[in-house]
């Protein structure tokens, strides 16, 4: 189970996160002077893989967007599945690094507080970072057996942890739903489809978008919080480090 960190930890680990994961959606993005080549062949990469699926791009694709040759493209990545991997590593670093948030600012004892933070933090990833989430959903089976290896345990710790505080949620009278491991995976499964259809444009900003989520969760397995928890996280998203996009690599692609 994932334990919580300092407050202040959360927060400098956040702005980290936000300044270096790829395909954060258009005006959440972090300002950067420069893009090191690695890092602009890992946007190219997944606007690509998110385009047109992993099995249809070629590493040719890639070095031809980003105008490299091979010897130029191998030498930050060997192959496009290490491209893959590398993507993929940094969605779940990504996801860990939110709910590292949603954990520090709940109380464990609170279970229906604890479960909406987490399902807050989980939409609001899936909402600032659509196309790095959808690659790593939809294009996961396409990792090499290793890599699977080390991220599946990880993914799996992040869904005991739900389905314990689901099941104390239980115990205590706070939640009204018969089997835990079912409810989380309809919760998971139904905040990850966010990033297939949010619209960063639309009427809701990711704040509220993620407080929708998480109060539909909450009546999912019928418990109940105050906005409390939702003002104190909105809090920590918006002072953390988040200037407007500069994404050179868009035009290109």
């Amino acid at each position: 189970m994932l334990s919580p960190v300092p407050l202040p930890q959360d927060i400098e680990n956040l702005r980290l996160i936000r300044e270096t994961l790829p395909g954060a959606a258009k005006g959440l993005a972090p300002l950067r002077s420069s893009m090191s080549p690695r890092d602009s062949l890992k946007e190219v990469a997944l606007r690509l893989f998110d385009e047109r699926g992993f099995k249809a791009v070629t590493v040719r694709d890639v070095m031809e967007v980003q105008g490299l040759t091979a010897g130029a493209m191998y030498n930050h990545f060997r192959s496009k599945e290490l491209l893959l991997v590398s993507l993929i590593t940094d969605s779940v670093g990504g996801l860990e690094a939110y709910l590292r948030v949603a954990f520090s600012v709940s109380e464990p004892e609170n279970r229906p507080a604890r479960l909406a933070a987490v399902a807050y933090a989980h939409a609001r990833y899936q909402c600032e970072y659509a196309p790095l989430a959808r690659v790593s959903s939809n294009e996961f089976v396409h990792l090499p057996a290793k890599a699977k290896r080390e991220l599946v345990p990880r993914l799996l710790r992040i869904r005991l942890h739900q389905v314990g505080v689901t099941t104390e949620g239980i115990k205590s009278g706070e939640f009204d739903i018969e089997n835990p491991e079912i409810a989380v995976m309809e919760f998971q499964g139904m905040g990850a489809k966010m990033s297939e259809w949010y619209d960063i444009k639309g009427p809701f900003d990711p704040a509220r978008m993620s407080r929708y989520h998480a109060k539909i969760v909450l009546r999912i397995v019928g418990g109940q919080t105050s906005e409390a928890i939702f003002d104190a996280l909105d809090n920590v998203f918006r002072t953390s480090r988040r200037p407007t996009l500069r994404n050179k690599v868009e035009a290109a692609v």
